[in-house]
């Protein structure tokens, strides 16, 4: 497929960009290291690479090297929900947990309205056992989703004004049956219990 594209012209660094990501996905860490150079291509090209390299270093255990290419990636995009994630994950393999935790708390407060973020916070503080966080952290990701499609609808003139009430949801994580490690996840929205 890539010498596909190559034969129709796709620029190289959106075919190396393209090309990193599929390594990555296949666990290629050793070439994707090789291949994902951030120095190479445009500007956003170059940030996409940086991040598939700390990505590659992070699947090979070299946290401490990843998390120098994401609080690159991060300082050249701050409002980057993937190389914010991606410095949380090193940090944490390279300190632990706590303070990859840390790390949330320097985002954006864009980047907090977005509920992937509050669902990375609260999955890394159910790695941590810390319950009451993951759960609230999960019930803010929730409040969000809930949020954002009813203004989707609402831009689409699909209906006229939010109703709060008919998009509602709480969050509880309890540890029926399980560690504290690995604790289970319930969520209740709008009717229905989804059990992790």
């Amino acid at each position: 497929e890539i010498q596909k594209a190559k034969d129709l012209g796709v620029s190289p660094g959106l075919l190396l960009v393209s090309n990193c990501r599929v390594l990555l996905a296949r666990a290629k860490f050793e070439e994707a290291l090789a291949q994902c150079k951030p120095d190479a291509g445009t500007a956003e090209q170059q940030f996409e690479l940086r991040v598939a390299h700390g990505n590659a270093l992070l699947g090979l255990g070299r946290a401490g090297e990843a998390r120098a290419d994401f609080q690159a990636a991060v300082t050249s995009k701050p409002a980057s929900l993937e190389a914010l994630l991606g410095l949380a994950n090193a940090t944490a393999s390279a300190e632990g947990l706590k303070a990859g935790i840390g790390v949330f708390d320097g985002a954006p407060a864009e980047m907090k309205t977005q509920p992937r973020y509050w669902i990375a916070l609260g999955s890394m503080n159910v790695q941590a056992a810390d319950l009451p966080a993951a759960e609230k952290a999960f019930q803010a990701a929730l409040d969000r989703t809930i949020t954002a499609q009813t203004l989707d609808l609402q831009t689409r003139g699909e209906i006229d004004a939010i109703d709060r009430a008919t998009f509602t949801g709480t969050v509880s994580i309890t540890d029926v049956g399980r560690t504290a490690s690995a604790p289970r996840l319930v969520v209740y929205t709008s009717g229905v219990w989804v059990y992790g």
